[in-house]
């Protein structure tokens, strides 16, 4: 009963979406400077530094401001899955984004809904 409760501690959620969310935009930052470092010829300068401040942003959002930042990730997950025709992006770019997005924003609505009478 105790480690139930423990699991399902809101903050012990909230630090583990935080985790999980710092592992994908670490594998995405790590692929963006990696793919720009060695295609050729190289994308300009400002695309890998649109993918880093993006990530960086969406990272501030969901740690600030969970609910904003969730729903935002969500959409752009929900966007980005429409929008890339492969598979593997779908798989790794996507459904990670949509998932967590709608974690960070049920936990938060949720966690600052008053309890029910």
């Amino acid at each position: 009963m105790t480690i139930t409760r423990s699991i399902l501690n809101p903050t012990t959620l909230t630090w583990a979406l935080r985790t999980l969310y710092c592992a994908w935009a670490a594998f995405w930052a790590w692929f963006v400077i990696m793919a720009s470092s060695w295609e050729s010829p190289a994308p300009p300068w400002w695309i890998p530094a649109a993918w880093l401040a993006a990530l960086l942003a969406l990272g501030f959002a969901t740690w600030r401001y969970p609910l904003l930042g969730g729903v935002v990730l969500a959409a752009l997950g929900a966007f980005s899955y429409w929008y890339f025709a492969n598979s593997g992006a779908r798989a790794l770019l996507s459904l990670p984004a949509i998932g967590l997005g709608l974690s960070f924003a049920a936990l938060a609505w949720f966690r600052d809904r008053p309890p029910s009478p």
